[in-house]
């Protein structure tokens, strides 16, 4: 599953936004273009042949690829240098406090001290 990974990693922007709008055709017309063919076979070739179930990862891929690249600041998750959720203002997370803390569960909700925006949530068991 990595080289299929590093693959469509490796796609062009313009050739990922080919396979997009031909992902978007598809669901007027039912017929995969060129693009998105393409890219099932290269699916098939780790499996044994095309089958819908490469045309389906190919899209999901696709798809998944374009989000990654194209999807606004805004969504993306930023983490600190031990992995954990920052808050979207980049507040630090001891900038952060538990709130609806449940004591028979022990979880809760992390919100931002300075902006006051939900973060994550906390599960301490």
């Amino acid at each position: 599953m990595n080289k299929l990974k590093e693959l469509y990693k490796a796609i062009s922007n313009e050739n990922l936004a080919k396979a997009i709008q031909e992902i978007q055709e598809y669901d007027n017309t039912g017929l995969y273009g060129e693009t998105v063919k393409n890219y099932a076979r290269i699916s098939g070739d780790f499996t044994d042949g095309i089958t819908s179930t490469d045309f389906n990862l190919a899209q999901n891929m696709l798809l998944k690829e374009a989000a990654y690249r194209w999807m606004p600041e805004q969504y993306t998750v930023k983490l600190d240098s031990r992995g954990r959720k920052l808050c979207s203002c980049g507040s630090e997370p001891k900038d952060h406090e538990v709130r609806n803390f449940d004591a028979v569960w022990r979880d809760g909700d992390v919100y931002c001290i300075p902006c006051g925006g939900y973060v994550r949530g906390f599960d301490a068991g």
